[in-house]
């Protein structure tokens, strides 16, 4: 429990730091989202499956739809979302190492989380410190469904911002798989 603490204090130093050096010597926010987005990034893809209340259902689920040799009985194997299933099941045809499937969610999430916050925020670093501050950082490694949901949803809201209902509901309908 105390190192669990003490990664979470090196995090909210690395966003002080990077925002402060941002602010001072870096004008550019893609730079600072990018000195940000590779500690977040490599802490949630390479954690173990202990780590996280869901990882080892999540695992489990994964081996379960990684043996099955088509998509139709992939979707008879879980209780959960055909979207995340069928999502799995190609993952699986790829690479059988689930470690590769918690890269690649985070970096969908934190790919979009920063995204989204460049794209609407003029002041990046206090969006970066309210995402970490509230939590929403450690989602990506409890709720890795959500988590794919809300990358898409952030995603979609720039369809919605243009005013191009029909590709925003459709990547919403997406996200709701």
């Amino acid at each position: 429990m105390v190192i669990d603490m003490w990664i979470h204090f090196v995090i909210v130093l690395l966003i002080f730091l990077f925002s402060y050096v941002g602010y001072k010597y870096i004008p550019n926010n893609k730079i600072l989202c990018i000195s940000i987005f590779v500690p977040l990034f490599a802490l949630a893809a390479f954690r173990s499956i202990n780590v996280g209340n869901d990882t080892k259902e999540y695992f489990r689920i994964f081996q379960i739809i990684s043996n099955q040799s088509s998509i139709t009985s992939a979707l008879t194997v879980s209780r959960y979302e055909p979207g995340y299933i069928i999502y799995n099941y190609l993952l699986s045809r790829f690479t059988d190492n689930f470690q590769w499937v918690l890269a690649i969610n985070a970096g969908i999430y934190l790919t979009a989380v920063l995204y989204f916050l460049n794209k609407y925020l003029t002041d990046i670093r206090m969006g970066l410190m309210l995402f970490f501050s509230f939590g929403l950082y450690y989602n990506v490694m409890n709720l890795e469904r959500q988590c794919i949901a809300t990358a898409i949803f952030l995603f979609a809201f720039p369809f919605l911002e243009n005013k191009k209902y029909i590709k925003y509901i459709i990547l919403i309908l997406f996200a709701a798989t």
